[in-house]
């Protein structure tokens, strides 16, 4: 069989990995790639060939930055260019063009409207095209990691895309659209079946960048100074929302004779850990002191986080200001953005200086010590300006919090850190809840509903819940077929809407339309248009049926993630959108509070209940050693 794997590798210019007595061929890489095996030895953890793999979870927890064995020699393919690949995406350019547009038409053009102020709401995109340049890839790095197969993919795109905007006479062309980044797949989980890999992510760890050119004809631009810093920040966090991590797509894949991944646990990874970070100051920054009121932006993964504004200083200090800030990590490859700005208050804010910093560097850093970041304009000249941060590493503990020693290692943990001693910061937690669905027989408000999760004052919401599937084979045919049986059967009317789950009024119209039909003369009668008829009705009805499940059954099949104090309890609660000030904002309505380990699921006030679990892990050095 292995030598079978290793002819059908070697043929499709593919590499084959060996897990054991398992040998899978994993993705081709060109045609002089050849077979490669790997003898992976489940005693020790670690493969014989020269790839490390790390000791599972369930025997413990490894910090990924404090682990050489993690990565140490883990690289399959290292800077391999793709052209292969590059030819293979042409021909399917014009079918992803159609699927990326309507990306950008659903959240991309609100992502502008709610950036640009007073006339955001008008602009619309009315032409769309990103043309026929396809993005090239390379180069490509790949590695085997605990989890599965990570591949890095460099992607550089500058097309030939045709984007305008109308907002009245006015309009507004996007053209010389660059992005250039690294996107992650990872294939996970690796299991026994006929297909090996139980599904794929695609995301970024870090932003991508982007650069544009904006023309326009009218007076469009000279009413609104900034359109263009605005535009591309509303972009930027747009694309942040939907590919950049944690945020992901996530795609399931059948293995056939294996395992079901679940859909959760592949798109809802868990961090490895809590990197705190402060803005300590920043030195010789450029300008006047009566026109200078920096502030920074620190942003890892999608998540960023401004400072507080020192008003008319050049060497601006922020003890205490605001300038601390826990981010989430998830990959021992991120890094830290840090933008340092001048606040204008007339115009879009203008950016000093910048610079990028690995987060495994941040990590290293000792309980505070303080490291100077040289900054570069938007050029990439390194300037004369430094920022100064300290960063402390608070990475998971294997064992979950029990309720009844929260209390002792709340006062204890915080004893130990008000006395400077970092090696007893046990007093922080990361909870997580699984948030799988929500039920209320009678709601009071309508939804679409988000559950959030709270612990000592601090809260993390889920996304809007949708519908869940509608019941099995129910199509607009089957759907169509019961409604005329009931009809014809001569059940009370609310009996058959019961039957149907639909509305009474719904099922009196369908009926009163086929009576009608019925006392045509047949001659008269027209199949296709009568077919037509009865489809858009048992459409409208599933969209009311799944608008009314997304509003007293929502599925939500997501994992929340909060780092906090140390708390022995975790509040679960509900919320709906309401108006408040003009605004639409969601707010509680709904709640209850549990203590560690409860198990759901959580019955809210309200009649409100809300299926999950949860689990908590210590946060910090002493908890993890």
């Amino acid at each position: 069989m292995s030598r079978w794997v290793d002819l059908f590798a070697n043929t499709l210019g593919m590499k084959a990995l060996s897990l054991g007595a398992r040998r899978v061929v994993l993705w081709g890489m060109g045609s002089t790639a050849t077979a490669v095996s790997v003898a992976y030895d489940m005693d020790r953890g670690r493969t014989k060939g020269g790839y490390v793999i790390p000791v599972p979870a369930a025997e413990g927890f490894k910090d990924p930055f404090m682990d050489d064995d993690l990565y140490y020699e883990s690289a399959i393919i290292e800077n391999q260019s793709v052209e292969w690949l590059n030819q293979s995406i042409a021909p399917m350019w014009p079918y992803l063009d159609e699927g990326i547009c309507k990306v950008v038409l659903e959240r991309i053009q609100p992502a502008i409207q709610e950036a640009v102020p007073l006339i955001g709401k008008q602009l619309r995109f009315s032409t769309l095209s990103l043309g026929n340049e396809t993005p090239q890839l390379g180069p490509v790095t790949s590695h085997l990691t605990e989890e599965g197969v990570e591949l890095f993919v460099g992607v550089r795109y500058k097309g030939d895309l045709q984007l305008e905007f109308e907002l009245g006479v006015a309009t507004v062309n996007i053209a010389d659209l660059t992005i250039a980044g690294e996107v992650m797949l990872t294939f996970k989980p690796l299991v026994n079946g006929i297909n090996p890999i139980g599904g794929l992510e695609i995301t970024c760890l870090n932003q991508p960048h982007l650069t544009l050119k904006l023309s326009a004809k009218g007076m469009f631009l000279d009413a609104v100074p900034n359109f263009y810093k605005l535009l591309k920040l509303a972009v930027d966090e747009a694309i942040a929302d939907i590919l950049v991590m944690p945020n992901n797509i996530a795609v399931n894949i059948p293995t056939v004779t294996g395992p079901r991944t679940d859909d959760a646990t592949l798109k809802y990874r868990p961090p490895l850990g809590v990197l705190r970070v402060t803005v300590d100051s920043a030195q010789h920054l450029p300008g006047k002191t009566w026109t200078s009121n920096p502030y920074a932006r620190l942003q890892i993964g999608a998540h960023h986080y401004y400072t507080d504004t020192v008003n008319k200083n050049l060497n601006p200090t922020w003890h205490g200001h605001n300038a601390e800030q826990d981010f989430m990590i998830f990959h021992p490859k991120q890094d830290l953005s840090v933008v340092m700005l001048k606040q204008n208050s007339m115009a879009a804010d203008d950016v000093i200086g910048s610079c990028v910093i690995p987060v495994s560097e941040l990590t290293k850093l000792k309980h505070k010590e303080v490291m100077a970041l040289p900054l570069r304009d938007e050029a990439g000249v390194p300037m004369a300006a430094t920022l100064k941060l300290r960063a402390e590493w608070l990475p998971l503990s294997s064992k979950p919090v029990e309720a009844s020693t929260a209390h002792e290692r709340n006062a204890a943990g915080r004893d130990a850190w008000r006395n400077g001693n970092a090696s007893g910061i046990d007093n922080e937690q990361l909870t997580s809840l699984r948030v799988d669905r929500l039920f209320c027989a009678h709601p009071t408000v309508e939804g679409p509903y988000k559950v959030s999760l709270g612990v000592a004052n601090k809260s993390v919401s889920s996304k809007k819940g949708r519908a869940g599937n509608l019941p099995m084979n129910l199509n607009t045919e089957a759907l169509c077929e019961l409604a005329r049986r009931l009809c014809y059967a001569k059940l009370p009317d609310d009996k058959c809407a019961a039957v149907l789950d639909v509305g009474v009024k719904d099922y009196k119209s369908y009926k009163g339309h086929l009576l009608r039909r019925d006392k045509t003369p047949f001659p008269a009668r027209n199949a296709e248009e009568e077919h037509d008829e009865d489809v858009k009705w048992a459409k409208d009805i599933m969209q009311k049926m799944k608008l009314r499940l997304a509003n007293t059954e929502p599925v939500f099949q997501e994992i929340l993630y909060l780092p906090s104090k140390l708390s022995p309890t975790f509040e679960v609660s509900v919320e709906a959108p309401q108006v408040v000030d003009g605004r639409q904002e969601y707010v509680s309505v709904a709640k209850g509070e549990y203590l560690l380990g409860s198990a759901g699921p959580y019955h809210l006030d309200g009649g409100y209940v809300v299926f999950g679990a949860p689990q908590v892990w210590y946060l910090g050095k002493a908890a993890s050693a």
